[in-house]
């Protein structure tokens, strides 16, 4: 039997044991991370992370930027934390919105990776949240400077607390002195199919809301840059009439709905941005060419492109657009592309101010007096038939689809960060001014949200297996992460991704290197800056055009280092501002390099 004094002894440890796990309890570590990082669940990257009290970003305005805060729980699980973001300097035309970072399942693709398992890509809104022990939680963090907000440099707090415990990260934003133009000069469609987020929400064959559509639209438009690649056929009536054979012809079509998407979203977009018809795909093409009535089809594809063009015009919708040419006919098929400079040679003659959009492997001498948008995958678009097509005036665009799979660059969810932006990189390297994108809410395989039982956690409260994705049971690629840059959330309100918020990011810098040309450009015409000594100005903003070897050499050698991409965005930035300050501010003393 115990003595009254062990009794006692036994109890004090007890109770100092219990206070040492309360003062534990709410016992965390912030890092700090950047946008080119995805950081695993388990910590085991945590060693790249910088532990600091403060952050510096750097945007212009109209412009966003991001980055990671990391909760590392230090004994136990870490409850109840909440976010409050203290403004202290920060005007009212910056905002700051913050996601918990979630995380997918991902299956064995076709592609090495660094590991399969739980990849982070998609961002919730929430309230309050815990941490388990074994675990790490990345908050992402995006801010957003609206045009009119003054340069300067601006302060703001992350508090994250428990009720116990309060942890901060100051934020020191620099507001550069420039805007970064909206509509900018490249050119994103990416899908978004009113009917694939219907299908989620009510179940197949069923339709959205047009307010609920716009909304989506207006998302990826204002917040990514990004068009939404088919709005101009969604919402669209067709009346059609019967022949005395008893085949049906188009008569006329009605896009009065489209004034409350196209018409509403016109100035967010370059030129070319709007496709208003699209042409059947390769495969659809060549199978039709070994039929008898191959000719006929022909002027059954042509019928319809000016009704569609006259109304669009009727409607006042954007005068710069394209028709989606023949998709990815293939590129060894003679017979294909002997019939597509038929039909598009007639196209030209009924609409030759519309642009003809062309993807797949298009390096075809058939089409080269013909296509006016030329559309390659990446792997393609360093072509040197490229670069002459864009020598003759033609516009060079280029897309992933499934394909191609690393070592070039892509989508993919277990792809490093650096390679969803540097894809736009390569763009400017190339020579392209557009990047297209088939889908950003392609979810077949998931359990959509119409086929959720009652008591059945779906998603966003379960979590997804990529290994159920369509594109990832492709007979011929698995792959994680394609077709889909937007996650549903409940109320028909998209959830946004890690890749789509770097997406942006790599259209904004490519926007950098356009607004870089054009104010070269002016200075040039400026006569002091012909002079000696100050020539050397604009031979280095001319130098910085040219992305060197060490960032992009091809389209499967790049850099696999984040920080190559800020220094480089940094030093483009810096000369914008010095080339503003001449133009505004008259500056006309001798730059010495």
């Amino acid at each position: 039997m115990f003595s009254k004094i062990t009794y006692l002894l036994i109890s004090l440890s007890v109770i100092l044991c219990l206070q040492n796990l309360s003062a534990y309890a709410d016992s965390f570590t912030l890092a700090i991370g950047h946008s080119l990082q995805k950081i695993r669940q388990d910590g085991a990257d945590i060693n790249t992370l910088r532990y600091s009290d403060s952050i510096a970003i750097s945007l212009a305005r109209d412009e966003s930027e991001s980055f990671q805060i990391v909760i590392i729980p230090q004994a136990t699980d870490v409850r109840n934390i909440k976010v409050a973001i203290e403004r202290n300097t920060l005007p009212d035309s910056v905002t700051v919105k913050w996601y918990k970072v979630g995380y997918v399942r991902t299956g064995n693709p076709s592609y090495p990776v660094s590991y399969v398992g739980l990849w982070p890509d998609p961002l919730f809104t929430v309230n309050t949240f815990n941490v388990a022990k074994t675990k790490v939680q990345p908050l992402w963090f995006t801010v957003t400077s609206s045009a009119d907000t003054p340069a300067g440099v601006y302060q703001f707090t992350v508090h994250i607390s428990t009720g116990k415990t309060t942890k901060s990260i100051n934020i020191f934003t620099h507001k550069r002195n420039f805007i970064l133009p909206r509509p900018g000069s490249f050119a994103a469609p990416f899908g978004l199919y009113m009917k694939k987020i219907a299908e989620w929400y009510y179940g197949k064959g069923k339709s959205l809301d047009i307010k609920d559509f716009t909304r989506w639209c207006e998302f990826i438009s204002k917040n990514y840059r990004l068009t939404p690649k088919n709005v101009g056929y969604e919402y669209v009536k067709r009346k059609y009439k019967k022949l005395a054979d008893g085949k049906k012809v188009l008569e006329s079509v009605d896009m009065s709905k489209l004034k409350q998407t196209v018409g509403a979203l016109k100035g967010y977009f370059p030129d070319y941005s709007f496709g208003f018809y699209r042409l059947p795909s390769g495969t659809t093409i060549k199978r039709v060419l070994s039929r008898a009535d191959a000719n006929e089809y022909l002027a059954t594809l042509i019928q319809p492109i000016k009704i569609y063009y006259d109304e669009w015009k009727r409607q006042g919708l954007p005068s710069k657009v394209y028709i989606y040419g023949v998709d990815e006919p293939p590129d060894a098929d003679k017979n294909v592309f002997r019939f597509l400079r038929k039909l598009y040679t007639q196209i030209k003659a009924i609409i030759p101010q519309a642009k003809i959009m062309q993807t797949g492997n298009c390096d075809n001498s058939h089409l080269t007096d013909l296509v006016d948008i030329w559309c390659p995958k990446t792997e393609r678009m360093f072509l040197p038939f490229f670069a002459n097509q864009r020598s003759k005036g033609d516009i060079l665009w280029s897309y992933v689809c499934v394909s191609p799979i690393p070592p070039y660059a892509n989508f993919f969810i277990d792809e490093p960060a650096i390679d969803h932006r540097i894809l736009f990189w390569q763009c400017q390297k190339a020579g392209a001014d557009g990047f297209l994108y088939w889908s950003t809410t392609w979810w077949d395989g998931f359990t959509p949200a119409c086929e959720c039982k009652s008591g059945e956690r779906c998603f966003p409260d379960a979590q997804l297996d990529i290994r159920n994705h369509c594109q990832f049971r492709n007979s011929w690629v698995h792959v994680n992460g394609d077709g889909f840059l937007l996650y549903p959330d409940k109320n028909i309100t998209p959830i946004p991704s890690i890749r789509i918020e770097i997406i942006r990011d790599g259209i904004e810098d490519v926007e950098y290197m356009h607004l870089l040309s054009s104010l070269i450009d002016k200075v040039k015409k400026i006569s002091a800056y012909k002079k000696k000594g100050n020539s050397n100005l604009i031979k280095s903003a001319e130098k910085l055009l040219n992305i060197p070897q060490d960032i992009v050499a091809s389209a499967t050698i790049y850099t696999n280092k984040p920080a190559d991409l800020f220094e480089y965005r940094t030093k483009v930035a810096n000369m914008i501002e010095q080339l503003v300050d001449v133009l505004e501010n008259r500056d006309y003393k001798l730059w010495k390099h």
